[in-house]
C-alpha cells in the first residue's frame, strides 16, 4: 500500500468564522465559539457514500499542534476508485451547536490512474482556548494501492480440462455487448461440468520487480434456468469452479468459485472473484502476471435435470493489485549528488532507488546541451570527434527556471537559471520558506515543467502556486499561465491584481478538455509565473 503525503483543501464552507483560514498552514485561525468545547467530530464522505463515517477529536491542547485521526476512512464496497474522489468532503461538527466547517477540493492528481483506494487519514492543526476552538488547517492523506484496472482478454479457448459440454463462440467474452459463449447440457447428457472456458493475454504491464498483493476477477454471466432441478452453479462438492491459470499454462489448484448456494441468476451479473489481497494459493513475480498465457479458467457445473441447461459467459475481466519494487522504480530514482568543476547547475548524479527528489535530472556524467534538462545521459566522444556526444535518453523529469528579463518568452524555453536542488527542495513544501529572484529587468519570470508520470495526455491537471513580491501585485499584475502546444500560445489560468507587498497569495488554474495540446511527446506541461514590474 502507498501512501500520498498530507494535502490541503481548496475550498471550505461552513459557520465558523474566518473559516478561509483553515485552508492553509500560516498560523491564521479558524475559529468557533462554543458553550461544550469537549470535542469536535470529523466526518468524511463522497457522493458515492451513502453513510458518514465519524470520530471524534478529543485532544485538544493549548498550543497549536497537529491531532491526527490514522484509519478514519469510510465503509464503502465495492472500494472507491479514484475519480470518486473528487466529492471527498471533510467536515469538522461540533454537535452542540451544529456548527460545522465543511472542506472540499483536495488535489488527488498524485495517485496514479487505476489506483485503489484504500483508506484516509485526516489532521487538524489547532488548539482549545476557553470556549473556542482555533484551527489552523485541516489536511488529508489517502492511501492506496496500485492496480492494472481492470483488463479484457485478448485470447480465448475452450479446453476440455476433465469437462463435458463444450463452450461455443469464445471470443464473445472479450468484450461486453451481450453476445454470449455459451455451454449447453441436455436432459440426457452424462455429468456435470462444462469443459474450460479459458480467457489469457490481458496484456498486463506490471513494471519488473513489483510486489503482486492481488488478483481478482469479475465474469459477466447468466443460466438459462435457475430451480431446485435446473441450474448452473460455480462447482459442487469440489467438481467445476474457476482457476487461475498460471504463465505456463498449467491450471491452479484454488477454486475460486462460489458454490451451489450461489446459483447464476437468469440475468446478466457481474460476479467478483478474488480480491485485492487474494494471490489464488500461488507466489507470482511480475513476469508471471505478464505472460500471455497467464488468465482464468470458467468451469461451472451444470444440472439439466428435466430439460436442457445453458450458462452464458458475456464478459471476462482482470485485475491486479501490485506494489512497485526498487527495480520496478526506475522512472523516479533515488540520487546521490555530485559535480564535476564549475557545471555544478547541471547537477550530477549516481544513480539509485527510490527518495523524494526523484523529480529531478540524473546525468551519469552531465552534458552542456540544450537538451539538459531531460533525463538520463552517459556523455562520451566518438573516436576523435570530442564535440560529438555521446548520449543515452532516459525519462523527461520536472525542471524549474527562473530569469529577470526585459523579454516574455513565446515559448516554454527553460530560463537562463535552473533551480538548485535546495530551491526544489524549498518549494515542495508549503512552509512560508521561498526561492527568491531578484533583478531589475521589466519581466521577474519563473518557469516550471511538470512531468506526469502516469504516462499520459489525457489526463486533467490542476495548477495550485503560492507565493508573494516585493512589488505589490496591486501595482503590477502577476500571472499563471499553461502553455498550449498546439495554438503555439500561453494561456491565462489565474491573475491576482489585488494583494500588497510582501503579503502570500494563490494562483490556481485547472485544464479538463482537449488535454493533449498541453503535453509535450514526454507527457510534460509547461506552466509560468510572472509580473511585468514596469
Amino acid at each position: 500500500m502507498s501512501s500520498t503525503g498530507w494535502i490541503n483543501a481548496e475550498t471550505v464552507i461552513g459557520q465558523w468564522t474566518n473559516k478561509d483560514n483553515a485552508l492553509t498552514e500560516d498560523g491564521n485561525f479558524a475559529t468557533l465559539e462554543t458553550e461544550d468545547p469537549s470535542s469536535i467530530f470529523v466526518e468524511s464522505w463522497t457522493d458515492e457514500t451513502s453513510s458518514m463515517s465519524d470520530a471524534a477529536l478529543s485532544n485538544w491542547g493549548s498550543s497549536n499542534v497537529f491531532m491526527e485521526i490514522v484509519g478514519h476512512d469510510w465503509e464503502h464496497e465495492p472500494p472507491l476508485e479514484l475519480d470518486q474522489l473528487d466529492s471527498l468532503s471533510v467536515e469538522l461538527l461540533d454537535y452542540d451547536s451544529m456548527s460545522s466547517l465543511v472542506l472540499r477540493g483536495f488535489d488527488f492528481s498524485e495517485i496514479p490512474a487505476n489506483s485503489s483506494i484504500d483508506g484516509l487519514d485526516v489532521r487538524v492543526k489547532g488548539y482549545k482556548s476557553g470556549g473556542t476552538f482555533y484551527v489552523d488547517v485541516v489536511q488529508v492523506k489517502v492511501h492506496y494501492t496500485l492496480t492494472t484496472g481492470w483488463k479484457s482478454p485478448g485470447t480465448a479457448a475452450n479446453a476440455v480440462n476433465g469437462g463435458d459440454a463444450a463452450w461455443t463462440n469464445v471470443d464473445n467474452i472479450k468484450t461486453s455487448n451481450n453476445s454470449y459463449s455459451t455451454a449447453t447440457k441436455t436432459n440426457s447428457a452424462v455429468g456435470e461440468k462444462t469443459q474450460c472456458l479459458q480467457a489469457t493475454n490481458f496484456g498486463f504491464n506490471i513494471p519488473a520487480g513489483s510486489t503482486i498483493n492481488g488478483i481478482e476477477v469479475v465474469i459477466e454471466e447468466k443460466a438459462s434456468h435457475q430451480s431446485s432441478y435446473l441450474w448452473v452453479a460455480d462447482y459442487v462438492s469440489g467438481d467445476g469452479g474457476v482457476f487461475i491459470i498460471k504463465s505456463d499454462g498449467t491450471i491452479g489448484t484454488t477454486n475460486r468459485g462460489l458454490g451451489i448456494g450461489d446459483k447464476w441468476a437468469t440475468t446478466d451479473t457481474e460476479e467478483s472473484y478474488g480480491s485485492s489481497t487474494d494471490l489464488w494459493g500461488e507466489t507470482w513475480s511480475a513476469s508471471d502476471i505478464n505472460d500471455s498465457d497467464f488468465g482464468v479458467c470458467v468451469q461451472p457445473v451444470i444440472r439439466p435435470t428435466g430439460a436442457d441447461v445453458t450458462a452464458y459467459v458475456d464478459h471476462i475481466q482482470m485485475k491486479v493489485y501490485y506494489t512497485e519494487g526498487t527495480e520496478a522504480n526506475s522512472e523516479r530514482k533515488l540520487y546521490t549528488q555530485g559535480r564535476l568543476t564549475g557545471n555544478s547547475e547541471k547537477k550530477l548524479y549516481t544513480q539509485g532507488f527510490n527518495v523524494g527528489n526523484s523529480n529531478r535530472p540524473l546525468y551519469a556524467q552531465g552534458t552542456l546541451e540544450g537538451s539538459s534538462e531531460r533525463g538520463l545521459y552517459l556523455q562520451g566522444c566518438l573516436t576523435n570527434n570530442s564535440g560529438r556526444t555521446l548520449y543515452i535518453e532516459g525519462y523527461a523529469g520536472d525542471y524549474y527556471s527562473k530569469e529577470s528579463s526585459s523579454d516574455l518568452e513565446t515559448n516554454d524555453t527553460p530560463l537562463t537559471t535552473q533551480f538548485s536542488e535546495q530551491e526544489y527542495t524549498t518549494v515542495r513544501t508549503d512552509d512560508d520558506n521561498y526561492v527568491d529572484l531578484q533583478g531589475t529587468a521589466q519581466y521577474m519570470k519563473f518557469l516550471f515543467k511538470e512531468l506526469n508520470e502516469n504516462e499520459t495526455n489525457e489526463q486533467k491537471f490542476n495548477i495550485i502556486w503560492r507565493g508573494k513580491s516585493s512589488l505589490a501585485p496591486s501595482s503590477a499584475t502577476v500571472y499563471l499561465q499553461v502553455y498550449n502546444r498546439t495554438s503555439g500560445l500561453w494561456e491565462t489560468l489565474d491573475s491576482d491584481s489585488t494583494t500588497s507587498a510582501n503579503t502570500k497569495f494563490t494562483l490556481t488554474g485547472t485544464k479538463s478538455t482537449n488535454l493533449s495540446g498541453y503535453y509535450d511527446s514526454n507527457y510534460v506541461i509547461s506552466v509560468r509565473v510572472y509580473q511585468d514590474v514596469t
